[in-house]
């Protein structure tokens, strides 16, 4: 295993910043801009000592993110910022484990991951190199069937139209621009075997997203 740094400056997908979009489709950005060092340094939060949300974001890393691909070093990298990704709370982690580049940035509702391997990617297939997306009790690799596509500021973005969600699988999105991909998840955890469709409740507001770390005091 080599473990080595991202430079500072470097954007995996070479977007300095957020194009300009409708309002609707700003999501489809969101976690795709690392923010400068100066950014982070002045946007540490307290949450990075609380110890239930420092779990909590690892065990949806270690959920999502196959285990090949998770930095030994993790938990100590995971920094907490306040309003750091379009205004939203998060941690954040970034590093190259045997070339590839990884990327993750974790707010309360959410999961975002940025893979960029030597060579470029397709998204799909990387759906299944790198995301925890085919659990042991599928009869068959699972597919995420139908996506839709659209392109978006020059960039692919795929998504699934589908009614129920009954786990974060089913929450998959990805951007991409065939040389990195952003693939993002809601946190939405798989219910018991045997279980019925999880209870409707209300969407999270815009609002809960972004104060998720303000919550905790």
């Amino acid at each position: 295993m080599t473990l080595e740094e991202i430079a500072a400056g470097e954007q995996l997908m070479d977007i300095e910043r957020e194009p300009s979009v409708p309002e609707n489709m700003g999501f489809v950005f969101l976690g795709l801009i690392w923010p400068s060092p100066e950014a982070l340094q002045a946007q540490l939060a307290t949450a990075q000592g609380d110890k239930d949300l420092l779990k909590g974001t690892m065990d949806w890393i270690g959920a999502v993110l196959k285990s090949s691909w998770v930095a030994p070093d993790l938990r100590t990298r995971l920094r907490a910022a306040r309003a750091i990704v379009s205004g939203q709370d998060a941690f954040l982690a970034r590093y190259a484990l045997n070339q590839v580049k990884i990327q993750i940035v974790v707010t309360r509702y959410h999961v975002h991951v940025v893979i960029k391997p030597p060579g470029g990617v397709n998204p799909l297939p990387a759906l299944h190199d790198y995301l925890q997306v085919d659990s042991p009790e599928d009869p068959s690799p699972w597919s995420g069937e139908p996506w839709e596509t659209a392109n978006i500021a020059g960039l692919a973005f795929g998504y699934q139209m589908r009614g129920d969600r009954l786990s974060w699988r089913e929450s998959v999105n990805y951007l991409t621009n065939s040389r990195a991909v952003k693939f993002s998840a809601e946190k939405i955890a798989t219910p018991p075997k045997g279980s019925g469709p999880p209870k409707t409740g209300s969407a999270p507001t815009v609002e809960a997203e972004s104060h998720w770390f303000a919550a905790k005091r």
